[in-house]
């Protein structure tokens, strides 16, 4: 029985292929068992797994009978992680060795700049840019064997712009948006791995409304250049629910054919209450 549950499961690519699961606020167990365990173990072997052999060569190139070998995993391929906290990264501290003595640890491969990436918090006064604290986020995420991913780089939300955005628009508007999806990219496109160009894109469509489409795939192409080996995804709210997940069907149909170049979806859903295997299974099979 789950109460009280605040989790945002974000889901990368199109084929639904679910990358980081966030923990945020006060958790409390729910006890998954039976069928949904059972077919979720068929899952696992079919869909993150793969066949592995191994030959072991004697000096001379033989095999070498009744070789001893230990295989250990390093890094889950498949990422799992956790929100970093941007206020545990000041200035004359960070979080210490014994926050990675936690069993929890050897369960995640990932990391969310979610929080410390949003547009009103690194750039709070227009062309005065604060990245430091990200900087030493990342740096302590590679010192960890972490993966790391920005979360959203733009809110279509006008709420979520930086104060002296949010009004904006025609070419400043234009040029405002380009300005901060070229210093993200640019500085971080090498040390992060994917990026929520647009996010909140189905409640709000503010860069569409305002510059239409064409300045949609304006930016997307544009970050493909700025970070050529990042996967570039567009972020949706609360969409596994049937409405709002065949309006999201909708926007991305809309997205490919004004050729969009959208490398994956980043969909963020937050669980009250204990997860409804059934209708979850649905949502994700409606999007493949």
């Amino acid at each position: 029985m789950a109460t009280n549950v605040t989790r945002r499961l974000i889901t990368f690519g199109i084929a639904a292929y679910v990358a980081v699961l966030l923990v945020i606020g006060p958790v409390y167990a729910q006890v998954l068992q039976d069928k949904w365990i059972r077919s979720g173990q068929k899952d696992i072997d079919q869909h993150r797994k793969v066949p592995l052999h191994v030959l072991v060569l004697d000096e001379a190139g033989r095999p070498a009978p009744l070789a001893n070998l230990r295989i250990r995993m390093l890094r889950h391929s498949f990422a799992f992680g956790v929100e970093l906290d941007p206020q545990q990264f000041a200035a004359d501290r960070w979080p210490g060795p014994e926050a990675m003595e936690q069993p929890i640890w050897r369960c995640l491969s990932a990391v969310s700049l979610r929080r410390a990436g949003d547009w009103s918090s690194i750039e709070p006064t227009r062309g005065d840019r604060e990245f430091e604290r990200i900087d030493a986020m990342l740096t302590w995420a590679a010192v960890h064997g972490m993966r790391a991913r920005w979360g959203g780089v733009i809110g279509c939300d006008p709420g979520k712009l930086p104060p002296w955005a949010a009004s904006m628009r025609g070419f400043s508007f234009q040029q405002a948006l380009e300005a901060q999806s070229t210093a993200v990219l640019t500085r971080f496109g090498r040390r992060v791995s994917d990026f929520d160009l647009l996010t909140d894109a189905l409640t709000y469509d503010v860069v569409a409304d305002r510059l239409g489409d064409v300045m949609v795939r304006r930016l997307y192409q544009q970050a493909q250049a700025d970070a050529p080996t990042a996967r570039l995804c567009v972020g949706f709210n609360d969409c596994l629910e049937s409405d709002r997940l065949r309006a999201m069907i909708r926007r991305v149909n809309q997205l490919r054919q004004n050729f969009v170049p959208v490398g994956a979806l980043a969909i963020e859903v937050s669980f009250h209450d204990a997860v409804q295997q059934g209708q979850l299974d649905a949502a994700l099979r409606l999007m493949v």
